[in-house]
Formats: structure tokens, C-alpha cells, sequence
């Protein structure tokens, strides 16, 4: 764990929808909340529900993932893309290039609908989308999880990556766990109001003016940042439906008790190794600095060494993931058991190495020569900033001058084991 000193170093991490993200690792489009108060159902309501029976309309289209993407309503297959493992009744995702995409055009979001679905969080992802109905540059529609482990419904006024047209609905933060979870978005386009609903219960609703008229593909485990793909979903997915009509809570309710998983999710596939160059940095990279760099690490590591001769910075690749650590006289910084840095997972997208941390996400750009590694930080993400703000590599920036002087070097090949 890295000591609360060095929570503030800027350091390179990833994306993920993102999801986030430059290329195909998009920065994950969170959208600014408007969150009204929290439904509770009336004594008159409550027995209104148990004395008249439910009517259910049938969904328009419905996919149960029976072991592929065939329709359950409607006719229109779902077509699965990227690392992804079916199930009984449902499909996982990897969380970086799996997810499911039906045809354009599906859902009419300039009127009501509804979107239900059934969604196990395997591993926090920081923003990730269930479903998302998309337009050209940003999403009409996206059901998922937020950066706080919180579930939401977030809509869009106009197709333009940002915020100031965004309306959402969402829980408490810390609620989303790991279980089978059913959520339902809802758009009352005569009400001109969104609801979210988890397990059966309504969360809240939220005003909002008519959304845009969304003519992109609905997609299953990812939605889109500024026109790119991202937000993917880690985890698994069942029992998708698509109502073109506002559902009632007692339709929701009616549908979460009758609806569930009779399956345990399928196991999260492993990445595509595609995503990772196939392990073509797999191994450890090292760069000794120079005199001013090893200055700077060692006030950085004042905790743990006093002096050194040599320090030395490593980086290592294990598929897609990764670790950078420090070794003072040769020897590897520990804290309990594993390297006082920075780590996380990673992906290669051309020449950019988009690489995940705690703090957040970032891009730098990558050349290999034999066993040269050269690294120049483009930008970092910070996943507590509101906005979303990507920082660009600034030399002249004192925040920048310690993740510039450990990451920017040609690093040689020390090893092809990427233990510490």
C-alpha cells in the first residue's frame, strides 16, 4: 500500500469506460447527478400491489444468453465481441474488450422506455455501463456503476461528451456488490422524468428535458466516450429486456422476483491477450537515474532508506498487468510483501501504453528496440477529480517532476520473470 506521502504523485494508469481513455481505452464518461429523494412507497400503494394482480407487457426485445447472444424477443440477436464466457443463462465480460452489440436503431429515445437487466460486478472498474444506448459521440442512455461502487441510470439531452446535459439517478455509494443485482432504467419522456430501480425497489427519480434521438446500436457491457469505445463492464450479464413503454414499480417489482438467475455467473474470462501485445513486455525493465532523479526518490523513500549509491527504477509486465517499484543499492523497496509503487492492469492500443493505478488512469507513449524499452508520459486521469479532468505531462509543473523523472527514460530488459 502506498503510503498517504505519495498519494498525491501523479503516476501513468489506464482506462475503462471505461472505459476511458484515449483510443479504445476511453475516459469513462461520469455524468454530473441530479439525484431527487428516495421513493417510499405508501400503506395505500403497498396493499394496492397485493390486491391486483400484475400485468406484465411483453419486451419488445429480450435476450437471456442461454449460451449465446440469440433473441429472446424481438429477433434481434446480440452479437458478442472480444474476451467474453457464456453461461446457462448469462455472459461474463473481461472488462476491456468484451461486451455485446445488438443492431442500430433499437430503442426510440426520444420516447419512453424502459431498459432491465440482471448484472454481477466481478471487480471494481472504476465507471462501467450494464447497457447503453448510444449515439455518435456519447450515450443517450447508460445503466452501470459508478466510480464510488454506486448504481445509476444516466441520461442525455444531446450527444456531446461532457456533463452539462447529463441527468442521472444513482444510490448510495458502496452498495454495489458482487452478487446478482437487477437494475431497471426508466424514461417517462411525458412525465419528462428517469427513474432507477435496484432489486425490485425505486431509488429516486430526476426531471430532464427530452433526450436526443440516439440512432446507435444498444451494447451489453460497454458504452462510449467522446465516440470511442469504453466504460467495460467486469462481470457477467443475464436476462437483458428493452421495453418501449414505461414499466410501473410493481411491473419492476414483478419482474426482479420472477426473473432471476437460476445460474451462478460464468467465470470472468481472461483478457484478450491481443490487448496486451500478446505478452510482448512480459518480463522487467530497468533504468538507473541520474544524480537529480535519485535525489528525488530518496526524500520520496525517506521512510525506508537513508542513503544510496545507486537507485533504480523497475517496471514489470505480467500479461495485463503491472507493477513499478523502486531498488536503492540493488535492492527492491517491499511493503508488505510487495513493492512500494505504483501497479495495476494495462492495455496497448498503437503506440500507446494506457496503464491503471489506484489514482487513476493515464497514457504514455511506447517504442520497443530488442530489449529497449522507451516510455513518455502523455497525460494522467485522476479518478477522484469530479470532472474528469486529464492532466497533460508538463515538465515545468512541480506536481510532474517525479512521475517525469521515474517514467520517462529507454529502460533495458532486466528479466523475463515479472515476479519482485
Amino acid at each position: 500500500m502506498r503510503h498517504q506521502h505519495r498519494g498525491q504523485r501523479l503516476v501513468l494508469a489506464f482506462l475503462l469506460l471505461a472505459v476511458a481513455a484515449c483510443g479504445s481505452a476511453a475516459t469513462a464518461d461520469e455524468p454530473t447527478t441530479t439525484v431527487a429523494d428516495a421513493h417510499a412507497s405508501t400503506t395505500e400503494d403497498a396493499v394496492a400491489r397485493t390486491a391486483a394482480p400484475v400485468v406484465l407487457p411483453d419486451p419488445d426485445y429480450a435476450w437471456d444468453f442461454n449460451g449465446d447472444g440469440k433473441a429472446g424477443a424481438g429477433g434481434v440477436d446480440v452479437e458478442l465481441l472480444g474476451a467474453y464466457e457464456t453461461g446457462a443463462d448469462a455472459v461474463a465480460f473481461d472488462g476491456y474488450t468484451g461486451h455485446g452489440m445488438a443492431a442500430e436503431g433499437l430503442v426510440d429515445t426520444t420516447d419512453s422506455f424502459t431498459l432491465s437487466a440482471w448484472a454481477n460486478h466481478a471487480k471494481p472498474r472504476g465507471f462501467s455501463a450494464v447497457l447503453g444506448v448510444l449515439g455518435d459521440d456519447s450515450y443517450a442512455a447508460a445503466l452501470g456503476i459508478g466510480y464510488d461502487a454506486e448504481w445509476f441510470f444516466a441520461t442525455k439531452t444531446a450527444d456531446i461528451t461532457g456533463f452539462e446535459n447529463t441527468v442521472a439517478v444513482q444510490t448510495a455509494p458502496g452498495v454495489a456488490g458482487s452478487g446478482w443485482t437487477h437494475v431497471v432504467g426508466v424514461y417517462d419522456s411525458a412525465a419528462g422524468l428517469i427513474r432507477l430501480y435496484v432489486d425490485g425497489e425505486r431509488v429516486g427519480d430526476a426531471a430532464t428535458d427530452v433526450l436526443f434521438s440516439a440512432k446507435g446500436p444498444l451494447t451489453i457491457g460497454r458504452g462510449q466516450f467522446d465516440g470511442g469505445p469504453g466504460n467495460y463492464w467486469a462481470g457477467a450479464v443475464s436476462r437483458v429486456a428493452v421495453y418501449q413503454s414505461v414499466l410501473t414499480d410493481a411491473q419492476v417489482t414483478a419482474i426482479y422476483e420472477s426473473t432471476r438467475p437460476s445460474s451462478p455467473p460464468p467465470p470472468l474470462p481472461a483478457p484478450d491477450p491481443s490487448t496486451y501485445a500478446n505478452g510482448i513486455l512480459n518480463g522487467t525493465w530497468d533504468y538507473v537515474l541520474d544524480e537529480d532523479g535519485a535525489q528525488l526518490l530518496l526524500e520520496d523513500y525517506a521512510d525506508f532508506v537513508d542513503s544510496a549509491d545507486e537507485v533504480t527504477v523497475r517496471i514489470g509486465f505480467d500479461n495485463h498487468e503491472w507493477w513499478e517499484g523502486i531498488l536503492f543499492d540493488g535492492e527492491l523497496v517491499l511493503h508488505n510483501g510487495v513493492p512500494e509503487g505504483a501497479g495495476g492492469t494495462f492495455i496497448i492500443d498503437g503506440n500507446e501504453l494506457i496503464i491503471s493505478e489506484a489514482e487513476g488512469y493515464g497514457v504514455n507513449e511506447w517504442t520497443l528496440t530488442e530489449n529497449q524499452l522507451t516510455l513518455e508520459i502523455v497525460e494522467f486521469c485522476p479518478i477522484e477529480d469530479p470532472e474528469q479532468t486529464c492532466y497533460a505531462a508538463d515538465p515545468l509543473d512541480p506536481d510532474w517532476k517525479l512521475p517525469i523523472a521515474i517514467f520517462n527514460h529507454t529502460f533495458t530488459k532486466s528479466s523475463d520473470d515479472p515476479s519482485y
